[in-house]
């Protein structure tokens, strides 16, 4: 049916080309008429509704294309639409986005703006203080200034009066006990010593004594420049180290004298000082006397000391020899306290003698030395 109508258009169309070429020749009726006379009733009257079918038909089909256009049209504005569409919405989005960050970047502005702040106001109080410490510095600099000289001095002053105790507690029996100790004075090392706080009050050192005649005393000048004895008992310490000790600070001399009838006396000197070696152990000062036994070391000042082996007396006689002792002899003496100990009353006269108090020999004698910057 399909290829029976598609022929049949076919054949109409080209007799409508005949007759339309007839036309274009001849546009008159007259020829329309002969055409119709010449095609017949039938033929024409079948064709002619076909021919106007047809008509209609490419009316249609341009009717059609038009909508076709417009629908391709509409499509490609659709299209073009959703386009703008998606893009309006993506930056609608994007303007979402970017509106959350840009409050989110808000936020973290102030914060950092406050903490900015917060750093600058506690920079601006620290150099507030760091200025006033800085002042207070300037200030104590000032002062330190104005008085380091003062300063100086304090400290030069307090560091001789330590090095003056320290020496005094090294050098001497301040501070000790009865008992023994070692001592250090400038040009010696450590030595031994007996420090009594019994007899005369705390700090002296025993630099002679005699109590029962144990030890010999009737030496030569090396053992009395040396020294002798037993620091517990009877000895004798020692003309070096006692021109060293009363050399390296004043002292005092405290002498303790006791009979055989156990009475007691004591002679006090404020200044007691020998020479050296080359002035034979020169007795240059006493001082002041004090004390209950009479001065018995007076007759004896810038006597040189002598010994049996070596006489420095001023006099005739050899004192040292005859009296088997040494000591400060002066034609001969007034006192001997180094003399030979005797024990019995018939044998007492020219021993351990101190004859401003009487002339028998004594029964017990202790010479001491203290430093008088310091006493204890």
């Amino acid at each position: 049916m399909y290829i029976y109508l598609k022929l049949l258009f076919i054949l109409l169309i080209t007799s409508l080309q005949v007759v339309n070429s007839e036309l274009l020749k001849n546009p008159h009726c007259a020829v329309s008429k002969k055409l119709d006379e010449q095609c017949g009733g039938y033929c024409y009257g079948i064709v002619k509704p076909l021919l106007q079918y047809a008509a209609s038909i490419r009316s249609k089909e341009n009717q059609f294309s038009e909508l076709i256009d417009k629908i391709q049209n509409l499509k490609a504005t659709i299209k073009m639409l959703k386009s703008q569409i998606e893009l309006s919405n993506k930056h609608t989005n994007n303007c979402l986005t970017n509106n959350e960050l840009k409050d989110s970047n808000e936020v973290l502005v102030d914060k950092i703006q406050y903490m900015i702040f917060a750093k600058n106001n506690n920079e601006a109080q620290l150099n507030t203080e760091l200025r006033n410490r800085d002042s207070e510095i300037l200030e104590l600099k000032a002062r330190d200034i104005a008085n380091s000289a003062k300063i100086k001095e304090l400290e030069k002053s307090l560091l001789e009066q330590n090095t003056k105790i320290i020496e005094n507690l090294d050098s001497s029996c301040i501070g000790k006990l009865t008992n023994i100790y070692d001592i250090k004075v400038p040009g010696t090392s450590f030595f031994a010593v007996p420090c009594d706080s019994s007899l005369a009050g705390s700090g002296w050192m025993v630099v002679q004594r005699r109590q029962d005649g144990t030890e010999n005393f009737n030496r030569t000048w090396e053992d009395y420049r040396l020294g002798f004895g037993n620091l517990h008992a009877e000895f004798f310490i020692g003309l070096e180290k006692l021109y060293l000790l009363t050399q390296s600070q004043p002292h005092e001399l405290y002498i303790y004298l006791k009979d055989f009838n156990n009475q007691v006396r004591y002679a006090r000197y404020s200044k007691f000082l020998i020479g050296r070696e080359e002035e034979n152990f020169k007795l240059k000062s006493l001082g002041k006397y004090s004390g209950n036994a009479d001065d018995g070391m007076a007759g004896h000042i810038n006597m040189e000391f002598s010994t049996p082996d070596k006489d420095h007396d001023t006099g005739s006689q050899h004192c040292a020899q005859e009296y088997k002792s040494g000591w400060w002899f002066h034609k001969c003496y007034t006192s001997n306290l180094n003399g030979e100990y005797r024990t019995t009353r018939l044998d007492q006269l020219y021993g351990i003698d101190w004859f401003k108090w009487h002339k028998e020999s004594l029964k017990f004698v202790q010479m001491m030395i203290r430093p008088t910057n310091k006493k204890a």
